[in-house]
């Protein structure tokens, strides 16, 4: 038995139509199915009375194989190489090519920018594309486990059996180029094999091409020693120049005192980062504290900085030079002093490849550590990056395909539909007259004096094919079986099927007149494969026509939702939720009534920039940074952010527009005017008084409507926010005044008053204060028969108790013939019944809602809209027809797998 996650890709009905060429000679048409292992006509997956074959799964696998033989002529025709691209003679090119893929980590010093969030997302990301290209089921811990050993590429990384084969031929390909180009880059002429003629060698690589690549590609990095003071604003750059003169006594900078003006400008106007001493300006300590040493082309400068900036510093001063007074430089004051700009040549990741400043020849034989560690001349370092850099998989195909042109002694390819294929993308293949029974191709080539012989078996190409999709294949055949065998062919006119009939005979009246793209000679059988995966079993017509009908029931099948619900459901019968269906829902409709809030919010934001920048810092992020300078500072930032919380709040209360309003006119107020407080109990007499308290900090406002927020959409927020919006909401919940004063006043400010840092609302954008100024309670869809006060004439039942729901239509225009099930709209409980859920599925989708009051079906509605999505989208059909395939009972969630799937024994396989 197989574990059910092995059907992937499920459904997927687009026929991937191969171009096929035309040729005159006499042909093969007849398909290689002889198998030591595999007898075709054996079960492959059987559930109850419908099963396929392995000829059917092979042939539907088929259709869409060509590929696959190609690469395996690809790898054969490199096999030397295959068997050199063992993973312990080549770590460093598998872990660069895995750990891109998987983390897309291209040097050593990516590993440091993922967070841990972000490593599992990219694994489980990578092990489902796996999966899916593959049929490979992997492990995503192992390979979260790799990337935290993960420190050079030259590791041996315990990377899974099924990731090493499936990146072998890749890192064959390169090893391949890699050996060619050696063999040629001291060649100014090589042959060209096509018109047997010395050409020029384009990957010739001599002294002077060496120079000219070492000049062009590594000496553009730079080493720049600088001090780059920037001000809050023009005012507070005057005091800062005011202070440096005053300590030096003099009226202006000059070449004498420039890096201790400099030196001082610099600790007045950042007093929150550590001070510059006047012995190390350009350390290494500074490096990662200020920007005082920069690499320009693998730059900080430019990220730290505007580009306006670094043009300024780089393009506008020379070495030496500064600015005198205080300069507008992109909408930011600056004040700049430019030591040196030193070129250096190296990787432009801090490799330094050269001491001199100055390349010419003779340095070229300067010994220099290669990547690997090796000691080699410069020269030949630099042409090993070149080489490298063409060595890649695409110039490996451009090779191969030489050697299957020029090398190749045969090439016999027996299935008729992978060799019309081939020889419409190689023109020089020849159709063989040959056959074996037991094998997709025969490969002979010689290179040099030794001769390469391979083939690739039926059982081969069966099984991997198999490992990708057989599974998926089996399935969909298998669901295509199982609707012609349901009442759902009710659902489709007498003309819809004709259709279908008509379609098959004129596709094979084309094919055999010569009109389709597909080459005659291949046998309408492998054409019927071909396009459609189809295995003929009686008649062509009728089979295909059977196919095409199965393949639109299964794409209509989400029309259908009432159809295949249980077998008891007859004319009259009332509600029972047999294959339990509904309760499922019911669990989930549960969770999002538990967890149902609605506001609307307004926030202010706190934000923290100290240098106006432009650029607000995380609260946590910047606390690090203060504690390396001072400790005091960051019990001081805390402080001041809980004081300009209170007093927004205090504020806020004695202003009487609405709320929105308040906040915004409050957060210009702040940022822009000398704004007098004057609510009582405020500690200051006007934000300016506050701001000058905590001017190292310089907190900004910003307020922002955020509007209604529910339990659904508070997810498209930042966790810290989510979990701040919630426990106000709790707030308010528990307090019958608090309600009061949201709903009816429609102004709840979440007052802070008491507040401590670490009650403060803090994301990486600051710190939110919040008001609430709406909240709407859970609705209830507790309806019983004290509420049912419409009596339906001539019966017993209320109007509500009895509803009338349509849940088979067993014909497309036959009201007569349609299925009804009378379902109960009553609950004693607040949360939606199983049944209030079946009458608004199934009546929703037939038209209009009777069986529910309009009040139920709006709070119906919101526990369930979200559910119902779900469970009507075309991803949850192909879930509900594989449980409705292999049988709702007969799943077992602990082994994900179905006791009514009867699968062939793999080992046979």
């Amino acid at each position: 038995m197989k574990n059910v996650k092995k059907i992937g890709g499920l459904l997927s009905l687009t026929a991937v139509l191969v171009a096929l060429a035309s040729c005159g000679t006499a042909r093969n048409s007849k398909t290689p199915m002889s198998s030591d292992s595999i007898n075709f006509n054996e079960k492959y997956l059987t559930v109850g009375d419908l099963s396929v074959t392995n000829k059917e799964v092979y042939n539907y696998i088929r259709q869409s194989a060509s590929a696959t033989v190609t690469n395996k002529i690809n790898q054969d025709l490199i096999k030397s190489y295959m068997d050199k691209a063992t993973y312990a003679d080549n770590k460093a090119l598998y872990n660069k090519s895995l750990m891109s893929s998987i983390f897309s980590i291209s040097k050593i010093e990516d590993t440091k920018d993922l967070e841990e969030d972000d490593v599992n997302d990219k694994a489980e990301a990578f092990v489902k594309s796996f999966f899916k290209s593959t049929g490979n089921i992997l492990d995503k811990d192992v390979l979260v486990n790799i990337y935290n050993q993960f420190t050079s590429f030259d590791d041996n990384l315990e990377w899974p059996a099924e990731l090493i084969e499936n990146r072998k031929f890749s890192i064959a390909e390169r090893l391949y180029a890699r050996e060619y180009l050696d063999s040629i880059s001291n060649q100014e002429k090589i042959l060209n094999r096509e018109t047997n003629k010395m050409v020029t060698n384009t990957n010739y690589y001599d002294d002077e091409r060496i120079e000219k690549l070492y000049k062009d590609t590594y000496s553009k990095y730079n080493q720049t020693k600088a001090i780059v003071v920037r001000f809050k604003n023009y005012i507070s750059a005057g005091m800062a120049y005011e202070y440096a003169c005053k300590a030096l006594d003099v009226t202006e900078p000059n070449d004498e005192n420039k890096e201790e003006f400099f030196r001082l400008l610099y600790n007045y106007a950042n007093p929150d980062k550590l001070p510059l001493e006047a012995s190390a300006l350009y350390s290494d300590d500074n490096r990662e504290k200020t920007v005082f040493i920069k690499d320009k082309d693998n730059s900080d400068l430019a990220e730290t900085y505007s580009s306006d900036l670094e043009s300024f510093v780089y393009d506008v001063l020379e070495d030496g030079e500064f600015t005198s007074i205080p300069r507008n430089i992109g909408g930011t004051y600056y004040m700049v002093y430019r030591n040196t700009v030193s070129y250096y040549y190296g990787n432009g990741e801090g490799e330094d490849y050269s001491t001199v400043k100055a390349l010419n020849k003779d340095n070229l034989g300067n010994d220099i550590k290669n990547i690997k560690g090796d000691t080699v001349s410069l020269k030949e370092m630099i042409k090993d990056i070149a080489l490298d850099g063409v060595a890649t998989e695409s110039f490996a195909s451009t090779l191969i395909a030489e050697r299957l042109k020029y090398d190749v002694k045969s090439l016999e390819i027996y299935d008729p539909i992978y060799e019309s294929t081939f020889a419409k993308n190689n023109s020089n293949y020849s159709y063989t007259t040959n056959f074996d029974d037991s094998l997709i191709y025969k490969l002979t080539y010689k290179i040099d004096d030794t001769e390469y012989n391979s083939t690739y078996s039926v059982t081969e190409l069966f099984n991997d094919l198999n490992n990708i999709s057989g599974y998926s294949k089996a399935y969909e055949l298998l669901s295509y079986k199982y609707v012609l065998s349901t009442k759902l062919t009710n659902f489709f006119t007498a003309d819809q099927v004709k259709s279908y009939a008509t379609t098959a005979k004129e596709s094979i009246a084309n094919f055999k007149d010569g009109k389709t793209s597909y080459d005659k000679e291949i046998g309408i059988d492998n054409y019927l494969i071909a396009a459609y995966g189809l295995t003929v079993n009686s008649n062509a017509e009728e089979d295909l026509k059977n196919l095409l009908f199965a393949k639109s029931m299964v794409q209509q099948y989400n029309s259908y939702y009432g159809f295949f619900k249980g077998e008891t459901e007859t004319e009259g019968s009332t509600f029972v939720d047999d294959n339990g269906l509904f309760a499922r829902l019911k669990k989930y409709t549960d969770r999002i009534y538990d967890e149902f809030f609605n506001v609307k919010v307004n926030h202010i934001l706190i934000s923290i920039d100290p240098v106006s920048s432009g650029t607000h810092a995380d609260p946590d992020k910047y606390i690090k940074q203060l504690e390396e300078v001072n400790p005091e500072l960051v019990t001081k930032f805390k402080k001041g952010l809980v004081e300009l919380a209170n007093m927004i709040a205090l504020e806020k209360d004695i202003i009487t527009v609405d709320c929105k309003d308040a906040l915004k006119f409050l957060a210009d107020a702040y940022n822009k005017y000398d704004y007098e407080l004057k609510a009582p109990g405020q500690k200051y007499g006007s934000f300016s008084d506050f701001k000058d308290e905590y001017s190292e900090f310089n907190y900004y406002l910003t307020a922002e409507d955020l509007g209604e927020i529910t339990n659904t959409s508070v997810s498209n927020y930042v966790k810290e926010f989510q979990d701040k919006v919630k426990e106000v909401k709790t707030l308010i919940a528990s307090d019958a005044d608090l309600k009061k004063k949201v709903n009816e006043e429609g102004n709840y400010f979440y007052d802070p008053s008491n507040a401590t840092y670490d009650d403060l609302c803090k994301t990486v954008y600051g710190c939110h204060v919040l008001n609430v100024y709406y909240y709407k309670e859970a609705s209830s869809c507790k309806f019983e028969l004290g509420d049912d006060v419409f009596a339906k004439t001539g019966d017993e039942y209320k109007r509500y108790q009895h509803s009338q729901t349509i849940i088979d239509k067993l014909s497309s225009s036959t009201v007569s013939e349609d299925v009804i099930v009378y379902a109960n709209g009553y609950s004693s409980e607040a949360k939606p019944s199983a049944e209030q859920l079946f009458i608004y599925l199934y009546q929703s989708q037939n038209g209009t809602i009777t069986g529910l009051s309009s009040q139920l079906q709006s709070d119906v509605n919101t526990y369930f809209s979200q559910v119902m999505s779900k469970y009507t989208s075309s991803d949850f059909g192909s879930y509900r027809l594989i449980f409705q395939v292999f049988g709702y009972d007969k799943y077992n969630k602990d082994t994900l797998t179905f006791s009514s799937a009867q699968f062939k024994s793999e080992k046979d396989l």
